[in-house]
């Protein structure tokens, strides 16, 4: 009877076809694991630089909040309608400084500018860039 022993050399060939598969499945295991490695410190990475942001936009929202704060006060609120809307209080006189520059010139402006007040749109652009004193002038007109 023969023996079915298999032989020395077959029974390395079979451990050697589990060595590389082994050798596989570990390969493919580092590479998931080092895939999640990689996907974990760039999420770790955003959540630092959000953290980062969170506080810069805590900082920029008690600035702004000081700021709506000083806005509130009387002396703001006065100093405000003194300014943007000119009013004065009863019995002060105003008085207004000019810093020196003369101002345009009515006579010299009527005769460039035409007789009514409402100038086109390209009109009022091409005195704005191209002569500055008539835009003035225009503006002033209009502000009457």
């Amino acid at each position: 009877m023969p023996s079915h022993n298999p032989s020395l050399i077959s029974r390395i060939l079979k451990f050697r076809y589990l060595f590389l598969l082994n050798l596989v499945v570990v390969g493919l295991l580092f590479a998931g694991f080092g895939r999640e490695y990689v996907r974990a410190r760039s999420i770790q990475t955003d959540i630092a630089m959000m953290h980062a942001r969170a506080e810069q936009l805590r900082a920029k929202n008690l600035e702004l909040s000081d700021l709506a704060t000083s806005l509130r006060t009387e002396s703001n609120i006065e100093r405000e309608a003194r300014l943007k809307l000119g009013l004065k209080k009863p019995g002060e006189s105003v008085v207004v400084v000019h810093d020196g520059t003369p101002g345009p010139d009515p006579n010299l402006m009527s005769a460039l500018l035409p007789e009514k007040t409402s100038v086109a749109n390209p009109s009022r652009w091409w005195y704005y860039f191209f002569d500055r004193n008539s835009f003035r002038t225009l503006t002033y007109e209009h502000v009457r």
